[in-house]
């Protein structure tokens, strides 16, 4: 069978490669793709915490019977952003004929605008210190972004930096992922006693994509396209679990903290409003 020549074969890999920009370009055919607002907000859920005391502390029972009086308490969001989809576009190209996978098969920028290796467009990076005692919801950042399909969210709790957001007067954050302190009371015990607890451990963790309502609900998770939509993504974190399988007597402070990151984590909802915003 005759081969094509190069000149035909430069011609229909300059089409295939047309084809692709024209998949990328924005509106009135220009190749400007068109981007959309992501917003990350840090929320909390506390509705089992007796309010705030005449000291104006937390007070809560936990699962195993401890009063726990919070005085001062703070946790370190270290990152979020949204994790693309796996990347299935090369897989199309095993359908071309082999004289175009090799016209196209030089060097170019990766899928979705960015090289592997770089800084996640998505990401917010910004350490930012949250208070425990004061628990308050609050906007991470917001991103602009060119169209990707996007499937989880990945949040992380991690030691706070010299330029982290909101480092307390009370307590030295930088270097420490979360401090608690307070007191505590077992179950018949008369007395309160002290608890003081520090840690430089991170914990994180990739969540699904869900709508609001529907955490958790495996029918109802989607893939994020920020081609065609923006999205608020709320990360709700659950104070009322806080301490839930803590043993203040017969745990040792390391197995502590762990506990409290843990609880974080595996208490943590996300829900992703989607919208149209430019």
């Amino acid at each position: 069978m005759r081969r094509p020549g190069p000149a035909r074969v430069a011609r229909v890999s300059a089409g295939v490669l047309a084809l692709l920009a024209a998949g990328c370009a924005g509106p009135n055919g220009s190749n400007q793709a068109v981007k959309h607002r992501v917003t990350y907000a840090l929320t909390w859920k506390a509705d089992q915490w007796r309010g705030h005391d005449d000291a104006g502390d937390r007070v809560l029972v936990n699962d195993l019977g401890y009063t726990i009086r919070l005085t001062r308490g703070y946790v370190v969001t270290r990152s979020t952003e949204l994790v693309e989809c796996p990347k299935t576009a090369l897989n199309s190209l095993r359908a071309l004929p082999m004289q175009l996978i090799a016209a196209i098969a030089a060097p170019r920028p990766a899928y979705a605008g960015h090289s592997t290796g770089t800084p996640n467009p998505a990401a917010i990076n910004i350490p930012r210190v949250e208070s425990l005692t004061d628990a308050q919801s609050t906007i991470a950042g917001e991103v602009w972004l060119s169209p990707q399909l996007y499937c989880q969210v990945h949040y992380l709790i991690a030691r706070a930096d010299n330029n982290t957001v909101n480092l307390p007067h009370d307590a030295d954050m930088v270097d420490v992922s979360l401090h608690v302190e307070g007191t505590y009371r077992a179950r018949g015990a008369a007395q309160e006693k002290p608890f003081l607890f520090r840690t430089t451990v991170a914990n994180g963790r990739l969540f699904d994509l869900f709508p609001a309502g529907h955490s958790g609900d495996a029918p109802a998770k989607f893939r994020l396209d920020t081609g065609h939509d923006g999205a608020d993504v709320a990360i709700r974190r659950d104070l009322d679990h806080l301490f839930s399988g803590v043993d203040f007597v017969a745990m040792p402070e390391r197995l502590i903290v762990r506990q409290v990151l843990q609880n974080l984590i595996d208490t943590l909802q996300i829900e992703v409003n989607r919208s149209p915003d430019l």
